[in-house]
């Protein structure tokens, strides 16, 4: 009997008596535990998307100064001079006949470890177009179709290949595009891309038709052919598509080429790159290796500006740009709008100044002095940190 009541005494003090056994959570408390966690994961989860974008945007600030390093040395080794699209002259002009032989990137191709690629190009080619060959040999990729993962901004998804339903379908694109500063663009000759006026409520906060920029303002011929598509030999920005052409007898007519003494407004105040969507345009311009159309990237059309909403054809997306409400503007075949400069990141674009320094601009910031900075030599200095 003291035996069985010593070892109850013991096991009661031990907490295995029955009276002491702990019991489970309550339907209650176990609600109030998940509803806890939630909250804390709806706090947590937007720091965390923050700090992926903030990752994924230094990530794309890294590539434009790769691109920087690029255009400085290209610089070093042809007299300071820019790298500029080499262009065959448009439709109808007499002498057409020579080829597309790349935008600047193809031209910056060696300073960007693709050197390898670059020495398998025809530049002399008079009868293929440089974006057409296939410097791996018979079957392999088109230039154009040859991805450059460096030229892609990582809050970009895609696979880097336009996909099918854009002209530039199957094109390798870059999210990365050289600027000419502000322009005064047409819709050229197809009505079913213009813009209604109030695409010209924004081109005089670009300073457009400013008497300041006479002399560097880079105008396109209204009907978007002809021979005043050379339009004027000095461009507002420091890049531009008609650098130089091959005519039909393959001589290499060079016309203005900018050079690092012509950004006299300063390196550090001047925006030679910034930022382009590919699903914001349906143009060749969307491919990084294609000089046609390479030259309306410009400062004249807002930050961010939304010309995003595409379709099967020009019609159909102007009609589903007006059905939503819209002015036209918004369609991605438009050919004014569609070329400014816009981003995947949240409020802001990245750029590069032709110094090689990379900023951010908010879509915010004032559009007349962001055309300042777009402007090489308007005399009207400007810097990023007024923004």
């Amino acid at each position: 009997m003291y035996l069985f009541n010593l070892r109850r005494s013991a096991l009661t003090q031990s907490g295995f008596s029955k009276n002491n056994e702990r019991s489970a959570f309550t339907l209650i408390e176990l609600l109030v535990v998940i509803a806890i966690i939630g909250v804390l994961v709806g706090l947590l989860l937007p720091a965390v998307q923050q700090a992926r974008e903030a990752a994924r945007r230094n990530a794309c600030s890294n590539n434009m100064k790769q691109i920087g390093l690029a255009v400085h040395n290209y610089l070093d080794s042809n007299k300071e001079e820019f790298p500029t699209c080499t262009w065959y002259l448009g439709r109808g002009q007499s002498g057409n006949g020579g080829k597309d032989l790349g935008s600047p990137f193809v031209a910056l191709l060696p300073f960007m470890e693709q050197l390898s690629l670059y020495s398998n190009l025809d530049l002399t080619s008079k009868t293929v177009h440089v974006h057409a060959q296939r410097p791996g040999g018979p079957g392999t990729p088109l230039v154009r179709q040859t991805n450059l993962p460096g030229l892609n901004c990582p809050s970009d998804s895609s696979t880097g290949i336009v996909p099918s339903g854009f002209t530039s379908a199957n094109h390798a694109f870059s999210n990365y595009r050289a600027s000419c500063g502000p322009l005064n663009q047409g819709s050229g000759s197809n009505p079913k891309c213009s813009c209604p006026t109030s695409y010209l409520s924004f081109r005089p906060r670009a300073g457009v038709g400013n008497p300041n920029w006479n002399k560097t303002f880079y105008e396109q011929d209204p009907n978007g052919s002809g021979p005043g598509q050379l339009r004027k030999a000095s461009p507002a920005g420091c890049f531009h598509r008609n650098g130089q052409y091959i005519n039909a007898s393959g001589d290499t007519i060079k016309l203005a080429s900018i050079k690092l003494k012509d950004v006299t407004d300063g390196l550090s105040s001047t925006i030679i790159f910034g930022e382009s969507r590919w699903e914001c345009s349906n143009q060749a311009r969307l491919s990084w290796a294609i000089s046609s159309n390479y030259d309306r990237t410009n400062t004249a059309v807002p930050i961010n500006y939304d010309s995003c909403i595409s379709g099967s054809s020009d019609e159909d997306a102007l009609a589903k740009a007006t059905a939503a409400g819209k002015t036209g503007c918004e369609a991605a075949h438009n050919w004014k709008t569609e070329r400014g400069f816009k981003s995947q990141h949240p409020g802001v674009i990245t750029v590069m100044m032709a110094d090689g320094s990379v900023h951010i601009i908010a879509e915010t910031a004032d559009h007349f002095l962001f055309n300042r900075l777009g402007c090489r030599a308007d005399q009207l200095v400007a810097s990023v940190g007024t923004l």
